[in-house]
């Protein structure tokens, strides 16, 4: 019922999908860009909904509280995140995606809805150290577009791929361009 709901809301909000769908994957890490406003959580929930795949998400732990919104968000399909304790937190992951035969999670690598120049890089190395592709997701605010790509595949060379990544984002109207602009400068 909440599926569809939110695929209707997200369909009559003018927004659509668009590229592979990464439904068929079992198990990746699905990077999403650009993080530019607190109405990405409902585009991506919306969008989520569209392709019928489930993808749970990392946020702020601040966004889990008080109690009955820690449920919302849970049900939901989100995992809170300690920024401050954040040492074993790709290990944790790892983990997961390990232990289950399915598990495909959602993260905006640019930490904040402010521009960086630098990504985190806590996704990459979840996808690397898990073996699981990662699918770039880009939210085309300009044509209300949710756009996937093929699966890409991290070779371990954060340098290179992060060069390829770049491209990817940067052919979508609206994403932020300060850490694009710094990785294709370095190629």
């Amino acid at each position: 019922m909440f599926r569809w709901l939110a695929a209707s809301l997200f369909r009559l909000s003018g927004w659509r999908t668009a590229g592979p769908s990464p439904k068929a994957l079992p198990k990746f890490v699905l990077m999403v860009a650009p993080h530019a406003t607190s109405t990405d959580f409902f585009v991506g929930v919306g969008a989520r909904a569209a392709i019928d795949t489930w993808i749970y998400y990392l946020g702020k732990k601040e966004l889990f509280k008080p109690a009955p919104v820690a449920w919302f968000m849970k049900a939901l399909g989100g995992y809170p995140v300690d920024r401050g304790r954040t040492k074993n937190f790709v290990e944790s992951v790892v983990d997961l995606f390990k232990s289950k035969k399915e598990f495909r999670i959602c993260i905006t690598p640019e930490g904040t809805r402010a521009d960086v120049t630098e990504l985190k890089t806590g996704f990459y190395y979840m996808a690397l150290g898990a073996n699981v592709p990662i699918v770039f997701c880009a939210f085309d605010y300009g044509r209300k577009l949710v756009y996937f790509d093929e699966p890409f595949w991290p070779t371990g060379n954060w340098e290179q791929d992060k060069i390829v990544m770049a491209r990817f984002f940067d052919t979508v109207y609206g994403t932020k361009k300060s850490w694009i602009r710094n990785y294709l400068s370095q190629s």
